[in-house]
């Protein structure tokens, strides 16, 4: 099963960043960087998943999104400021590193096996 990786950053620097950084730690990962939330909702679907969002891009509109991704089980982390979000999120305050966006997804990134593993101690 493929999992993904969103990231919607409107900073070009800090996308670039992200996505070099993302693709080495999690190859196993779609990633899909975009500068905006325009396809979170078709691309992320549970709690394997996982959305990374600027705190800039979190006016109304983009609440509802956020919400609506939310409510399907996706863990969510604000980077930059503390955002008063009505569902579970984490938040990277500035300034932030990648390799602390890293951590943070290492966190919950690693899947546990699908079934243990037979024959093992």
């Amino acid at each position: 099963m493929y999992h993904s990786i969103y990231v919607a950053e409107p900073n070009p620097v800090v996308r670039l960043d992200l996505d070099g950084a993302l693709t080495a730690q999690f190859p196993h990962y779609d990633l899909f960087i975009r500068p905006d939330l325009s396809e979170v909702e078709a691309r992320l679907n549970g709690h394997r998943d996982r959305l990374i969002v600027s705190s800039s891009l979190t006016g109304p509109a983009n609440m509802e999104v956020l919400r609506d991704v939310a409510s399907r089980g996706v863990p969510i982390i604000f980077l930059g400021e503390t955002v008063a979000a009505p569902f579970p999120a984490s938040t990277l305050l500035f300034p932030f590193s990648t390799e602390m966006v890293i951590e943070a997804l290492s966190n919950g990134v690693a899947d546990p096996p699908e079934r243990p593993l037979e024959g093992r101690t």
